[in-house]
């Protein structure tokens, strides 16, 4: 059996994330995108886990998701669920 890469079982964790928690594809073109908008400072951080995990908030179409990025790897690692509305 193959060894797959840690980079590999990230994006394939994350495509199933986005897709569950926010019924989206991800697509090489949009994992492109979101990787290319966190090194360029566009979207927006929220926080980290660790010195090698940061949280980012970024828009595609009329969502906003959240997500965490892998500085080292240069790769997104999940997607967060939504928040919840609190009812007041």
């Amino acid at each position: 059996m193959a060894k797959v890469s840690k980079k590999l079982s990230e994006r394939t964790h994350a495509k199933k994330r986005l897709k569950s928690r926010y019924g989206l594809v991800f697509s090489k073109k949009l994992r492109r995108e979101l990787v290319q908008m966190v090194q360029s400072g566009i979207t927006t951080p929220i926080g980290r886990t660790s010195l090698r995990n940061s949280h980012h908030q970024a828009v595609i179409g009329e969502c906003t998701v959240t997500f965490v990025y892998d500085c080292v790897r240069h790769e997104i690692v999940t997607f967060l669920p939504p928040e919840e509305k609190v009812k007041v």
